[in-house]
């Protein structure tokens, strides 16, 4: 995501250090203008696997009166800086998954999730982020419930009332 930012040539990382220090400071890049997609509000980030808990969010969702555009990253692998901007400006809602640390591809989905999901929430757009059993200590869970709504695995049984309250703040918008 991040190579898509700029460019800059280097060799090593004594190169790339001073190549940096030699465009500080840097401007922010602007924020995409978007208008809300009416018939699409709500924006799901899918991981390249589908867990227990995805796949019953998913169903869900489908279910809701709210449509939704997805970004798939078994379909589409690479997504710049720039249009995960200009997807988050067209949403009012933004779902996404974080996926235990032992899982394959962990590491990069749940980078990708994270810096999508604080893009959102910069942006003050309702913002989802399911969490995979066992992803971190209760503690974490329940800093992060403050900053979103959070399930774990065996949290699922819940998810439905949950869901449909934050569809409700979502609706309200729409």
């Amino acid at each position: 995501m991040l190579d898509t930012i700029g460019y800059l040539d280097f060799q090593n990382s004594e190169t790339l250090c001073k190549a940096i220090k030699e465009r500080l400071p840097v401007q922010a890049i602007p924020i995409p203008p978007a208008e809300i997609n009416r018939n699409q509000p709500l924006y799901v980030l899918k991981n390249s696997v589908n867990t227990d808990g995805a796949v019953k969010l998913m169903s869900l969702i489908k279910k809701s009166p709210l449509r939704f555009r997805t970004y798939d990253s078994l379909e589409t692998p690479r997504l710049s800086v720039h249009e995960a901007r200009k997807q988050v400006a067209a949403s009012i809602g933004v779902i996404a998954n974080l996926l235990h640390i032992e899982r394959e591809g962990a590491l990069i989905d749940n980078a990708r999730s994270a810096l999508i999901a604080g893009i959102a929430m910069a942006s003050s757009k309702i913002t989802w982020l399911q969490l995979e059993y066992d992803l971190c200590p209760r503690t974490n869970k329940d800093e992060l419930r403050k900053l979103a709504g959070t399930l774990s695995h065996e949290e699922a049984e819940s998810m439905r009332k949950l869901i449909d309250e934050e569809f409700e703040k979502i609706e309200g918008e729409w």
